[in-house]
């Protein structure tokens, strides 16, 4: 109970009160005062948020009506902060006075910070089995966002990030690759056009940074196993049509040039 008490006293949460979720009032005062302020202390804010969700992994079992809401709504807040935080950059809305070096740094804790929310319920075990890594995310985040932007942001943020960014940035596409809907969640409402989301980037990837990936051994993993992912998505009985997808032969192509590469096939 002290963790709910100090994460309430920082993100005004109130169990039972789902409003703050899309409160238009409350955003856009935050959002105010967040681009009035400098970079250390958007920085910093980030920091802590990303702290607190990881201290208070402890309660993600329990099956609570508090653990349930804060999962709904205290949660989702610190995951919009850095979905919202990388939006902003790319629209090119931050503040002028911000360097190149300060996005950078914001973009690598704005991706820490999702990733730390993705993470919330998975074990430290199972997070270092790929093929069971399954990641359940509660109903009401998918009336908030369209993950297909998110992870198309994401790529886009691939590509002009230092190699050290770039790594964590393919993480988070990893555990986007892994959400699934579960029998009360429909967090993806339309597949196809999610699996096309990664098709399309990850042929842009492939096709221009092929030398590049295959000389990182980290960044050459994390890509196999998006693949992977996604083609174990698309294998259900459900995606007969996903052939029928025009991004999908250039996707299988590159995925081919890929592994030639990888394997000094002539």
């Amino acid at each position: 109970s002290d963790g709910f008490e100090i994460f309430a006293q920082i993100f005004n949460f109130e169990p039972g009160n789902k409003s703050d979720i899309t409160s238009k009032q409350n955003q856009e005062q935050f959002w105010t005062q967040l681009l009035s302020s400098s970079p250390l202390q958007w920085i910093g804010k980030i920091r802590i948020y990303t702290e607190i969700v990881a201290k208070m992994t402890y309660i993600h079992k329990l099956e609570t009506k508090q653990v349930k809401e804060f999962k709904e709504v205290a949660l989702y807040q610190c995951f919009y902060l850095g979905v919202h935080t990388l939006d902003l950059i790319l629209d090119k809305k931050m503040p002028e006075q911000y360097t190149e070096d300060d996005i950078f740094q914001l973009i690598d804790q704005s991706v820490q910070l999702i990733n730390t929310c993705l993470c919330f319920d998975i074990d430290s075990t199972q997070h270092d089995d790929f093929n069971s890594l399954k990641i359940l995310l509660p109903e009401i985040w998918a009336a908030n966002n369209n993950f297909t932007k998110i992870i198309d942001n994401l790529f886009q943020m691939y590509s002009f990030t230092p190699p050290s960014i770039q790594k964590n940035i393919l993480m988070v596409i990893f555990l986007f690759s892994s959400v699934k809907s579960g029998v009360d969640s429909l967090v993806i409402n339309d597949k196809l056009d999610y699996s096309n989301t990664f098709f399309v980037n990850l042929t842009k990837i492939i096709d221009s940074n092929i030398e590049n990936i295959i000389q990182s051994r980290d960044i050459l993993q994390l890509i196999v196993n998006i693949i992977l992912k996604i083609f174990s998505f698309t294998i259900e009985p459900r995606f007969k049509s996903i052939p029928s997808i025009p991004t999908f032969p250039n996707f299988i192509n590159s995925v081919y040039m890929l592994t030639k590469a990888v394997f000094t096939i002539e």
